[in-house]
């Protein structure tokens, strides 16, 4: 997936939704759809647990590490941590 259509999808989530886990799983299946991507409870289940997990630690550095690790080039964790300063 392009990053750009990555950033512009998480732009759009509603912030509220993502105080409760139903809402965190309901933005979750929204993305997925939107994506063309299928998902199990399971999958659900597990990306509930790391967004809340993400969420408890508010270490963006920590995060973009973490995108480092999975194959993102310094470029795009540039262009990540620009978009978080806004």
């Amino acid at each position: 997936m392009d990053l750009a259509k990555l950033l512009r999808l998480a732009q759009g989530v509603n912030k509220e939704k993502l105080k409760s886990d139903e809402g965190i799983r309901d933005v979750i299946k929204d993305l997925a759809r939107k994506t063309g991507k299928e998902m199990t409870r399971k999958d659900l289940d597990n990306y509930v647990a790391q967004v809340k997990k993400v969420m408890k630690q508010k270490d963006i550095g920590g995060m973009l590490d973490q995108l480092k690790r999975k194959g993102f080039d310094k470029n795009d964790l540039d262009t990540i941590r620009r978009n978080l300063k806004k």
